[in-house]
C-alpha cells in the first residue's frame, strides 16, 4: 500500500517517472515524494471581527468617564473600514455583548471570537457618562489582522 501511494505521488508530481523504461526503485520514489510540495491546507473557519483595539478599564478611566466599575473593555482605536467604524468611537467602554457582561478586554475578544461573521450583535456601551445600546454587524477577520492572543 505504501509503495503504491509513493508510486502514485511520484507519478503525479513527476510525470517523467511514469514513462521511464524501468520502474524507479522504491527508495528513489520515496525521495522524490518527500521533495514534492505539500498539499495546500484549507483555510480555517472564518472568525468574527469587530475592528477595535481595546484595553482593560483602569481606575483612571473609571474616574474620568464616570463609569461605575472596572468591568468592560475600553476602546482605544477603531480600525477604519471595520464593522465598528461609524458605530464605536475611541473612549467608548463596551459593557455587554448580546446581554452578556464584558469583564475585560480579553473577555470582549473571546465573546466576539465565539460569534459568527455576519451576525447582528447588540453592544451595550458607556459613552458621555451614559449607557446606550448599539447594533453592529460583525465582519470576517481579515488575514492581515492577527487573532487575539489566548
Amino acid at each position: 500500500m505504501i509503495r503504491a501511494l509513493a508510486l502514485t505521488a511520484a507519478a503525479v508530481w513527476l510525470p517523467a517517472l511514469a514513462f521511464a523504461e524501468e520502474p524507479p526503485t522504491e527508495a528513489a520514489v520515496i525521495r522524490l515524494a518527500q521533495r514534492a510540495p505539500a498539499a495546500p491546507q484549507p483555510p480555517g473557519p472564518a472568525r468574527a471581527w469587530l475592528g477595535v483595539r481595546i484595553n482593560d478599564v483602569t481606575p483612571e478611566i473609571v474616574a474620568s468617564e464616570g463609569v461605575q466599575s472596572l468591568v468592560g473593555a475600553y476602546v482605544v482605536e477603531v480600525v477604519p473600514g471595520s464593522p465598528a467604524a461609524g458605530v464605536l468611537v475611541p473612549g467608548d467602554i463596551v459593557l455587554d455583548v448580546d446581554d452578556r457582561e464584558v469583564l475585560s478586554a480579553h473577555d470582549l475578544s473571546s465573546k466576539i471570537q465565539r460569534l459568527t461573521p455576519g451576525t447582528q450583535t447588540k453592544l451595550k456601551i458607556w459613552r458621555d457618562h451614559a449607557a446606550s445600546d448599539l447594533n453592529v454587524k460583525l465582519g470576517v477577520l481579515p488575514p492581515s489582522v492577527p487573532p487575539p492572543q489566548q
